[in-house]
């Protein structure tokens, strides 16, 4: 039982394996870079947001900051862009 589990989840494992690759090799013949990713990160100021404590320490609101960052990546990218 546990030898036909192992060999369904190795199964699953290769067939994501070959989809993946597939999509790759036509993004590839496209001309597109399958590992490029979207683009810079937004920095939010705030160092390890996710490990502080809202409940004691209050809430914040950075919205402000991240969208002002936002734009100004965009921009940048945007700048790239026209240049190629």
């Amino acid at each position: 039982m546990i030898e036909k589990m192992k060999f369904f989840f190795k199964q699953r494992k290769e067939k994501k394996k070959e989809k993946q690759r597939k999509k790759n090799f036509h993004l590839r013949s496209q001309g597109k870079d399958p590992l490029k990713g979207w683009g810079s990160m937004i920095n939010s100021g705030y160092g390890g947001i996710n490990k502080n404590d809202l409940i004691n320490t209050g809430k914040f609101d950075n919205t402000d900051f991240r969208k002002t960052q936002s734009e100004e990546i965009a921009k940048k990218n945007s700048s790239k862009n026209l240049h190629k």
